[in-house]
This record gives structure tokens, C-alpha cells and sequence, in this order.
């Protein structure tokens, strides 16, 4: 019984996820969250693939990373936000490019239990094109906590 409860409690608080599109979004509008529905790994069980929404089940230092690709001659900006506030952003852009291009952002930020974390498009930016996502390249989006 020692250690079952030992390991147990090895895994309390301990949050990760990892989820990716399963098709692509082809026309991407403002202020629009990206749903990544595919869920591969969800400690916790705090991602939601059907809102492509993370809640923070306990405050914390948490790391967050999202990847999308833009397809060609598209361009989009995204913004990864907790609440309602940005914390960062990025534009994709195969603009002039004979393929597709993407980007990779990665944030550290402390969060408040039942804050809630996902990506969107950036609310008035313009957009052209839409996110790809297929079986050998995949649109993501991942966080766990850190301390």
C-alpha cells in the first residue's frame, strides 16, 4: 500500500499535452482558435480537442509551443493567449515561396489555476491561405507544466 500511494502521489500535479490537426484548415479567418483534435498525450486530461482549449488545473510555471504551417503563397498570424491576454505571436508566411512554410513559438509563463490557454489567428491582422496539417508534416500545439 506504501507504494502504491508513493506513486500516486509521484503523479500528482504533474500536466502535459500534446495535440496536432488532423486535416487542414484551408481558409483561416481573424480572430479564429486553432483546434487541434488529434490528442496523442494529455496528463491530466486538461486539453480539450474539441474546443482546442487548455485549462490550467493548478497555478504554475507552464511552457507552451505551437507549430503551424502555411501553405504556399499564404500568410497568417497566430498568437498563443491565456484568458483573453496574448503572450506571443507569430506570422507564417510562404509568400512568394514554391512550397509551404512554417513556424514554431515557444513561451514560459505562470498561470493561474482554471486559466485557460489556447492558439488563434490574430483578431484584425489579414490572412490569406489556410494551416496544413497531414500525416507527415502536423500543425501542434503542446504545454506542460514546469514547476
Amino acid at each position: 500500500m506504501l507504494v502504491i500511494c508513493s506513486l500516486q502521489f509521484l503523479w500528482l500535479g504533474r500536466v502535459a499535452f500534446y495535440a496536432y490537426m488532423s486535416h487542414p484548415e484551408t481558409s483561416v479567418g481573424h480572430h479564429q482558435t486553432f483546434v487541434f483534435d488529434q490528442v496523442v498525450t494529455n496528463v491530466g486530461g486538461n486539453y480539450n480537442r474539441h474546443s482546442g482549449i487548455f485549462t490550467s488545473p493548478s497555478q504554475g510555471v507552464y511552457v507552451f509551443s505551437w507549430t503551424l504551417f502555411c501553405q504556399t503563397s499564404g500568410y497568417f498570424y497566430s498568437e498563443v493567449v491565456v484568458n483573453s491576454n496574448p503572450i506571443g505571436a507569430l506570422r507564417c508566411s510562404a509568400e512568394g515561396a514554391t512550397n509551404m512554410r512554417h513556424v514554431t513559438g515557444v513561451v514560459v509563463v505562470e498561470v493561474n489555476q482554471g486559466d485557460i490557454v489556447y492558439i488563434r489567428t490574430h483578431p484584425t491582422s489579414s490572412t490569406t491561405g489556410g494551416v496544413l496539417s497531414s500525416y507527415v508534416y502536423r500543425s501542434s500545439f503542446t504545454g506542460w507544466k514546469l514547476f
